[in-house]
């Protein structure tokens, strides 16, 4: 059954490139280092919303993100969870011999053995991205991924990637979308 197509690639193009630097000047061989290249330009649309949504989060100049300033609080928070069966008021999965129990589907609330709750735990802040891996071009609505990165093979097998997956090409058990996004982010650690 064919899936909807999440998004098109609209450009890609790349240029390979060497610099030479020279070795050591206390070196008795007279070496250089040869260190290969490429410059990396890629445009697609975004068709489907949540795709879209995806991509949007990874062009942004400033997150939106949860912290917690007191280490120790944080601990005594995250290590006492516990689940708990919302009509009961029992604990889940503390006695193991109840499992028959749970068989049909419950609804449960995470709680803490303290009292804690989150807001009394974490704050919300914003931090700035440096290098948003996508660029969003609001005038036409559509990303951009670009950049200098290693030219090596792991890199090679990123970019076949990303060419099988513009044609519907996927060989793995995730979404389309998925994979392309993944195989941008990851290129985007090869950067030179």
């Amino acid at each position: 059954m064919p899936t909807e197509k999440e998004f098109q690639v609209l450009h890609v193009s790349s240029h390979r490139g060497r610099s030479q630097y020279p070795g050591d000047p206390g070196d008795e061989v007279d070496t250089a280092y040869d260190y290969r290249w490429f410059r990396y330009n890629l445009v697609f649309r975004a068709i489907t919303p949540e795709f879209r949504d995806r991509c949007l989060d990874e062009s942004l100049e400033h997150r939106k993100t949860r912290i917690y300033t007191d280490p120790d609080l944080h601990s005594k928070y995250i290590h006492n969870l516990r689940a708990i069966n919302t009509a009961t008021g029992k604990f889940l999965f503390e006695n193991t011999d109840d499992n028959e129990e749970y068989k049909g589907g419950i609804s449960i609330d995470i709680v803490n053995t303290y009292g804690i709750k989150s807001e009394d735990v974490y704050t919300t802040g914003y931090e700035t991205v440096f290098n948003p891996v996508l660029i969003h071009i609001e005038k036409f609505d559509v990303f951009r991924f670009w950049g200098y990165f290693m030219d090596c093979p792991a890199t090679e097998g990123i970019c076949s990637t990303i060419y099988n997956l513009s044609r519907g090409i996927n060989g793995c058990r995730v979404t389309d979308s998925h994979m392309f996004l993944t195989c941008l982010k990851t290129l985007d650690y090869f950067w030179d």
